[in-house]
């Protein structure tokens, strides 16, 4: 979760509004886990970066907005 804060105060930094709403928030890290679509990507047995990969329909992605 340190490195999902610390992608959401870049974000938030950069003037961007994805992730300000409180998502991702642990529960949907846990949900990602639990479906087998979270991935760790590691150097020197620390863990540096987080991933999710969904295969499924994602809702959000349906309709284009703003091209």
């Amino acid at each position: 979760m340190d490195i999902i804060k610390m992608a959401q105060t870049q974000l938030k930094d950069a003037g961007i509004d994805q992730w300000q709403n409180q998502y991702p928030n642990e529960e949907s890290i846990l949900l990602d886990i639990d479906n087998n679509n979270s991935y760790v990507v590691t150097s020197d047995n620390q863990v540096v970066a987080t991933v999710a990969f969904a295969f499924d329909e994602d809702e959000n992605y349906r309709v284009p907005v703003e091209g």
